[in-house]
């Protein structure tokens, strides 16, 4: 049975009250075995000690820095060393692209956030048009654009698998 984070993380919480506000002896214990169901509902742990591999990266297939680009653009998306899948699950080697504009890479075992400057490709996306409806902040003039690695948990795979460019949009 999977659940969503938000589940897991009420679940806890309900849990920790019930404990709490359970009367009786509280210095009694019961140590229980860890079920799978229970693994699943726990709350993801997140490690910042992924090894970046020689010959991991991530870049633009069709972006350089400096680059002049006019919108609509349709933007290409490259990793080596690794494998794009969508997200989900966590395994070595794995993971999706995320695109950051106008600031630089998450530092390595946080997630990546979900607004207005940070895209996620979580179905394992190869490509992305940018335009002023998608990007609204992408207004004529300069703009950084990161590609960032992340896990199948939108975890940041850090600097290493991150990928800056300064483009100017007319």
């Amino acid at each position: 049975m999977k659940i969503k984070f938000t589940q897991a993380l009420s679940l806890a919480i309900c849990s920790a009250f019930l404990v709490s506000c359970g009367g009786g002896n509280t210095s009694e214990t019961t140590e229980k075995p860890v079920t799978e169901e229970a693994e699943e509902m726990s709350a993801p742990e997140i490690s910042t000690t992924v090894e970046i591999k020689e010959g991991q990266n991530v870049f633009f297939k069709n972006l350089e820095n400096g680059q002049e680009i006019t919108l609509p653009f349709v933007m290409e998306f490259g990793v080596e060393g690794m494998e794009v899948e969508p997200a989900g699950v966590v395994r070595t080697d794995m993971g999706h692209h995320h695109l950051i504009v106008d600031a630089g890479h998450i530092p390595a075992g946080q997630m990546v956030p979900m607004d207005e400057t940070n895209k996620h490709f979580g179905k394992g996306e190869l490509t992305d048009t940018l335009n002023i409806e998608k990007y609204p902040t992408l207004t004529p003039g300069d703009h950084t654009l990161t590609m960032q690695f992340g896990d199948g948990i939108h975890t940041s795979y850090g600097e290493k698998m991150s990928a800056t460019v300064t483009v100017t949009v007319k």
